[in-house]
Parts: C-alpha cells; structure tokens; sequence
C-alpha cells in the first residue's frame, strides 16, 4: 500500500502513477520551469510538451523499488528508455548493486558529484 504522505502529479504533462512525495513534486515543477524556460530561450517553434518527447505515464511510487517506494522517483518514457547498468564507484549496477570491485591502479582516486532523479541532496560517490 502506498504511504499516505503521496500527492498525485503531472510532470511534463504526463501523470506520475502512483503519486510523489511532496519534495518530489516540488523539485519536479522546479525542474519543469528550468526547462520551459529553455524550451522558450531556444526559439524552436515546437510546442513545449512535444519538445519534451515525454510518451507515457511516468513510472513513480511502486513497492520494494528503492526510492520509488518513498514516493522519490520517477521513470519517465518507462517502457522505451532501458534501464542502464551503471558502475558507482567500487559498487556495479549503481543503486541496487550488490557486486564490489577493486579500483585498478590506473583508475584516479577521486571523487565526483552525481545527480540522481531522486527528490535527494546530490550525493558524492568515488569514481
């Protein structure tokens, strides 16, 4: 069952199924504004919401799915954008992954900022 805190929301004209968290829905209309102001920076004639190329539904709240399941994120074009394994540091499969590696000794040691389309602070992770 979802959490009781959720509050429906259209991002980019598309329903977010299953609802948001509040910090969610308020970074997403931040994140729409930015991008209708770009959109109208641009000049291109397109209308905004077929610029955006959003096809369906955003994928939001669903059970045992990480931030999903806080209301935290969203899929967006879920069923024609794959998910991408992507390595986070020592940790393979980003988020969820379980498998560590070693760094190789020709890898730098440092850090980067990474955001995520989580209602989060950006977090800092070693590359």
């Amino acid at each position: 069952m979802p959490p009781s805190y959720l509050v429906p929301h259209t991002f980019l004209g598309h329903s977010c199924a299953g609802g948001v968290n509040p910090e969610m829905q308020s970074r997403l209309v931040t994140v729409e504004q930015h991008l209708q102001a770009v959109h109208a920076q641009s000049g291109d004639p397109t209308p905004f919401l077929d610029w955006c190329a959003i096809r369906e539904d955003h994928k939001a709240w669903r059970p045992y799915a990480g931030y999903h399941s806080s209301g935290s994120a969203i899929d967006i074009n879920y069923t024609t954008c794959p998910y991408i394994v992507t390595r986070s540091g020592a940790v393979l499969g980003g988020e969820a992954g379980t498998r560590t590696r070693r760094p190789s000794a020709s890898e730098p040691s440092k850090s980067t900022t990474t955001p995520c389309a989580s209602a989060g602070p950006p977090r800092t992770r070693p590359m």
